[in-house]
């Protein structure tokens, strides 16, 4: 019999089968990417990122081209090899499908530039020269979010918006959400922050001890150092996940107010009030997040809307067990306490990348100007830009004289948008990738 961790003759067959196979799938990728690499790209970032692909397939086909003649080989070699090409199928795929996304002209391809910039300030603090690369693409999922492809991609940041909404500039503020979750992984924010979680957990259940027991019969005799008691830490840690994830929420809200100003809210509001009728215990409850993006505003000398928190109502009350609730009330506490040191952080972070900040001195020249119909110059920022843009769609009267209806407006009001954004893209960044 054949030792299982070798091939020799009676396995040559079953290596050459195994290496066959992976080496067709890694083949059928290539093609597909090189096809993909034919079209045509409205920006670099995404034939770069086909490139990167490319190259990691042909390392994979090598390794197999490398073990096809060797029937000797090592079967632990074998299967490493043809997994490793399986696991790369599996991560590429969906990949090549949001830079094919990516290209469709449905997308709003005039923020690209100035959303890179942004992407590449905060991604090495301002430094010129930085090497991220960012994807925009319009998606099938309702929500914005990001994605980063650590083992096939781990220089490009891939954000997606909703396919109905990728056209409309009113809604990239919330783009800057998605980029304060970059800036919280790099950051390696979740190491600072998750042992201030966990103690404050701890507190919940020391202040609320009967709760805890009521809501746990098997640990109701606990007693004493509950932090140090292992039942206890085994049965609270889904709280400290819950609450961890929070505080990166609320951390990129932060992030978002701060880029983006006022149009953040705006854009907050337009795609989730009055929020969701179940509550995910990752996130914080609608309400909490509201008001703590309001505190935001506030201490960062960013206005609110006045009906702003009124848009929003509190999600309906799931059914939970007894334990999942008091876990996330304990999650929810743990948070509470954290709010003002996650505004600062979020803060003193965004100023170090020495980003531009919206200014309502600029956003009123620009207002000057959509008066009169004219693109914003230049210079101001893109949340300038943005800020500007909302100001008109909330004001049906900005155009006294207009003729058209609601959607020629609305219409009138993006393209003034798009070409603002596409004049502030054409300043050379220093450093900066074409």
């Amino acid at each position: 019999m054949t030792a299982r961790g070798s091939c020799g003759a009676d396995g040559a067959k079953v290596v050459d089968s195994l290496l066959r196979l992976a080496r067709d799938r890694v083949l059928a990728l290539r093609a597909e990417t090189r096809r993909l690499q034919q079209g045509e790209f409205p920006y670099p970032s995404s034939r770069r990122a086909l490139d990167s692909i490319e190259r990691l397939l042909n390392d994979s086909l090598d390794e197999i081209d490398r073990l096809l003649p060797d029937t000797g080989a090592p079967r632990l070699r074998v299967v490493t090899a043809a997994r490793t090409a399986l696991e790369l199928a599996v991560a590429c795929l969906p990949v090549l499908g949001f830079v094919l996304r990516s290209t469709n002209v449905r997308n709003a391809f005039e923020l690209y530039r100035p959303m890179a910039s942004l992407a590449r300030c905060l991604e090495h603090a301002g430094k010129p020269g930085a090497d991220v690369e960012l994807l925009l693409s319009s998606e099938w999922e309702y929500s914005p979010f990001i994605s980063w492809e650590g083992d096939v991609l781990p220089e490009f940041i891939l954000v997606g918006f909703p396919a109905q909404e990728s056209g409309n500039p009113l809604v990239f503020p919330v783009g800057g959400h998605e980029l304060g979750h970059r800036l919280w992984r790099n950051r390696k924010l979740d190491k600072d922050f998750a042992p201030r979680v966990a103690s404050r957990v701890t507190a919940f259940i020391a202040d609320h001890l009967e709760g805890f027991r009521e809501s746990f019969p098997d640990l109701a005799e606990v007693t004493g150092d509950l932090a140090g008691n292992v039942l206890v830490s085994s049965t609270v840690a889904l709280a400290n996940g819950w609450s961890l994830r929070q505080a990166e929420e609320t951390f990129c809200d932060h992030v978002g107010v701060l880029l983006f100003g006022a149009s953040f809210l705006h854009a907050m509001a337009y795609l989730m009030a009055p929020g969701g009728a179940v509550r995910a215990p990752e996130y914080p409850d609608t309400l909490t997040r509201i008001d703590n993006v309001v505190a935001a505003a506030q201490a960062y000398g960013v206005e609110t809307p006045s009906d702003f928190i009124k848009r929003f109502e509190p999600p309906t009350p799931q059914a939970a067990t007894p334990g999942e609730a008091y876990l996330t009330r304990a999650a929810d506490a743990a948070l509470t306490g954290l709010v003002p040191e996650l505004r600062d952080r979020a803060e003193a972070l965004v100023r170090e990348a020495s980003v531009t900040l919206p200014s309502q001195v600029r956003r009123a020249g620009i207002l000057q100007g959509f008066k009169r119909m004219v693109p914003a110059p230049s210079e101001p920022c893109l949340g300038d830009i943005l800020c500007a843009g909302w100001d008109v769609y909330l004001d049906p009267a900005f155009w006294p004289t207009f003729r058209g209806g609601e959607d020629e407006r609305q219409g009138v009001i993006k393209d003034l948008v798009l070409k603002s954004v596409e004049l502030h893209g054409l300043i050379e960044v220093p450093g900066e990738r074409p």
